[in-house]
């Protein structure tokens, strides 16, 4: 599953609960989301989360938030091993 398909299904099952879904699931479709935009939206569903007028509205803005929020350290994570194994890769063909 790509990004945009796992922030299309976190709006999907927000969408009941919190109007603004509708248009952030625009602007992924539409692919305007950066990166910054979406750590933003990280703080947008914490703060809704503890706005929620009940507990069951409460959970899902709160695990959205964590699902984001995962998925921001899963990129960050993934782009430094990135940048070590083309480190890495590029000792490699000095000492070729």
């Amino acid at each position: 599953m790509t990004k945009r398909e796992l922030l299309l299904r976190i709006m999907k099952k927000l969408e009941s609960i919190w109007p603004p879904a509708d248009g952030v699931k625009l602007l992924i479709e539409e692919n305007i989301l950066d990166d910054t935009t979406i750590d933003k939206l990280v703080t947008v569903l914490e703060n809704a989360a503890k706005q929620a007028v009940s507990d069951e509205h409460k959970v899902k803005f709160e695990k959205a938030a964590q699902t984001l929020a995962k998925l921001n350290h899963l990129e960050l994570t993934s782009k430094h091993n990135d940048q070590v194994e083309i480190q890495q890769l590029e000792e490699m063909l000095e000492n070729m």
